[in-house]
């Protein structure tokens, strides 16, 4: 009797499993690609086409692959060889399609490729400028690459002395004609405006937005597989503000630390998607504070200095803000917007620059221009308001409030005449 339950008990933990296989994919057919975009992500229809040598080579050569897209404004290329392939990849990368009525998944190798992308116009721009050059100034650059030492002295001479009437009318032309090129191709004021707000490093806004709540998209900051991926029960457990510090990968946030400790002390159900939000921010501001150069190549470091985060966190800070490995000054820029957009978030949409700016090692100056951009307004505090957010109102002067719809500050016109 015994014997047959242990059967059927063992038959229903056989139903729970999944089966994993491998697809048959014959040579011919192309698998699937998986692209990183560093900074800018192409819009979804944007179609890309993929590329293979067209003759027999060798097994590694034959898996290479050039990736092709473009949208209005941008191209987008990328491979999975030579100096723009993806760094330290240290495992292969399937992609799997799960079939609930087998339980199976099915998965089939993948190649990665990181994208770059280059702007249409200054690319047309540069090609003009090269077009348009004049042949006694190309003449000119020849010479001074590969001719003689004479050669190059006599140019220096006729440059200086030997200026010719028609040839500063052939010059003039030229200029003329460039100029006339260049400024028909100037944007309008309006136009440079709209530029410089899409070109800055924000999170996905609205601009109908008709409440704080749905003027910028959480999505495009930190997903929600990334956010359940926090395991925050040992979080929940603490009982001091010490020990939550000790917990946090970033514990000199007084934002993070009175807000976690607040849901902690709260009664009944615990807050958990705003616990989880509390502290993917703190991972974000150790990765702004805490993380050097050296770190972003040496994944050990990193984890340590972030306190071992989940690999699809580490993976995502990677992805969202560096380009090849590095952080360049638009993706320092980056973290701090989408850190003012989290705070924002977790505070009600109000926050004091010059606490945010202590916490960030920034002048209260550049935390307010950061908030501007994002579309806040500055305002004075009321010792009330200080007060209601436990804040000294001798250090909490100043209050950053997300105003919608949302508006961003215009380009100033050019300095005051004398």
């Amino acid at each position: 009797m015994g014997k047959r339950k242990h059967s059927e008990t063992e038959g229903k933990s056989d139903k729970k499993l999944t089966t994993i296989s491998l697809a048959n994919v014959s040579k011919e057919s192309e698998t699937p690609i998986l692209a990183t975009f560093p900074g800018t992500v192409p819009p979804a229809e944007t179609p890309f086409t993929p590329y293979k040598r067209n003759y027999q080579t060798s097994t590694e050569k034959a898996n290479e692959r050039v990736l092709i897209g473009e949208t209005e404004k941008v191209i987008f290329t990328g491979s999975n060889f030579g100096e723009d392939s993806p760094r330290d990849l240290h495992c292969n990368y399937y992609i799997g399609v799960y079939s609930k009525k087998n339980q199976e998944v099915t998965v089939t190798p993948a190649k990665v490729l990181s994208m770059r992308r280059k702007v249409k116009a200054l690319a047309s721009h540069d090609a003009d400028v090269i077009h348009n050059k004049s042949f006694k100034l190309q003449r000119a650059d020849l010479g001074m690459t590969f001719g003689t030492a004479k050669a190059k002295q006599q140019l220096r001479d006729e440059e200086r002395n030997m200026v010719k009437t028609e040839t500063m009318l052939d010059e003039l032309a030229d200029v003329q004609r460039e100029v006339g090129i260049a400024t028909a191709s100037l944007p309008t004021q309006s136009s440079l405006r709209q530029q410089v707000k899409s070109s800055l490093p924000l999170p996905s806004f609205n601009m109908d937005a008709d409440s704080p709540e749905t003027a910028y998209d959480l999505d495009s900051i930190v997903t929600q597989d990334e956010l359940n991926s926090i395991d925050i029960k040992d979080l929940l457990k603490q009982d001091t503000l010490e020990s939550v510090q000790n917990w946090l990968p970033y514990s000199r946030s007084n934002i993070i630390n009175t807000k976690i400790m607040q849901i902690i002390n709260s009664t009944g159900k615990k807050d958990r998607h705003r616990a989880r939000l509390l502290v993917y921010l703190s991972y974000l501001m150790a990765y702004n504070s805490k993380v050097k150069r050296n770190d972003l190549l040496n994944r050990e470091r990193l984890q340590d200095a972030l306190k071992n985060p989940p690999s699809i966190i580490l993976q995502g800070l990677t992805d969202r803000y560096t380009e090849n490995s590095l952080r360049t000054p638009i993706m320092a820029d980056k973290i701090l917007f989408y850190i003012l957009v989290l705070s924002l978030m977790v505070s009600d949409y109000t926050v004091y620059p010059d606490i945010i700016a202590n916490e960030l090692s920034l002048k209260s100056s550049k935390a307010q221009t950061l908030l501007r951009n994002l579309g806040c307004k500055i305002e004075r505090t009321t010792v009330e308001d200080a007060k209601m957010a436990g804040l000294d109102p001798k250090t909490a002067n100043k209050k950053a409030v997300l105003v919608v719809p949302l508006t961003f500050p215009e380009l100033s016109k050019g300095g005051k005449r004398k």
